[in-house]
Parts: structure tokens; sequence; C-alpha cells
């Protein structure tokens, strides 16, 4: 977090405090915690990350949500859960027009083959751009999701 602009990882310190709140227990930073991970996993606990935040110096796999359009995104994770076969459920969040929270949850899919996770991701990600760009709350950290931007 520490390579996002100011407001950026103000939001971001903002988010995981709500979401401790909602979980009532602190959220598991993903970055480098592959361990703790599946030892969570196999105790049958669940994970929810962020699919599109921009992946810094981590590995990436590029993705396309719409033709001539690439971001990375981190790979971690979709690689965990292809070897752990575990089923991947995308979810968005978005604000209806008087103003109330809504999530929509995707069927799972369940793969061995990460990139295939993250294609899926990706192809979900895509509409729900195109249906709502306003919802999308990482606009202002695009340059770190910029195929420039990351490290190869």
């Amino acid at each position: 977090m520490a390579d996002l602009p100011d407001a950026q990882r103000t939001l971001v310190a903002r988010r995981l405090r709500v979401l401790e709140a909602a979980m009532r227990y602190p959220p598991l930073p993903t970055g480098g915690a592959a361990k703790a991970i599946l030892a969570w996993w196999r105790q049958g606990g669940g994970l929810m990350a962020l699919g599109d935040a921009p992946p810094g110096r981590r590995q990436h796999f590029w993705i396309q949500p719409w033709p001539g359009w690439a971001l990375a995104i981190p790979a971690g994770l979709f690689r965990l859960a292809a070897q752990m076969r575990v089923p991947v459920y995308v979810y968005f969040c978005t604000l209806t027009r008087h103003g109330h929270r809504h999530i929509r949850v995707e069927p799972p899919i369940l793969s061995d083959q990460p990139l295939e996770l993250a294609q899926h991701f990706a192809a979900l990600f895509g509409n729900a751009l195109q249906q709502d760009p306003a919802a999308w709350h990482f606009w202002p950290a695009l340059a770190a999701l910029r195929p420039d931007a990351a490290v190869r």
C-alpha cells in the first residue's frame, strides 16, 4: 500500500476498518500471506480479496476486460485457489440510484488453472465496468494497473 497516493491509501485503510467491523476480525493481508491463507482454507474459512487491486511488485496476470484494454491484477490468490481447488465467487458492490449498496455475487467457478480463474474474473469485471463505470473505486489508481506501471 505504500506505493499508493495518500488519498488512495486513506480510502483503502477506511475500507479495511469497515471490513473488520463487519467481519468481527481483522482482514488478513494477502501479500506474502500464502501460508496463513492455506491454513485458513484448511480450517474451512473463506477469503474475500480484491482481484482488481494494483499488484505493485507482486506477480500478476494481464487481463483484458475488453479488447484493447489490458490491466495487471495480482496472480497469487488465483494460483492458490487453483492449487487448493477452492471455488471462486466473484462479487460486485454498487450503489443504487437511491444511495443503497447492492451486492451481486456471481456463481462460483472451480478450476485448477489460475489463468482460467483470472480470465473468468476479467470477463465479469469488464461487464461490470461497462454497466456501471462509476462504481469502480480504483479509477484513481488506474496508472498502477496499466502495462507500463507493472513490474514485468
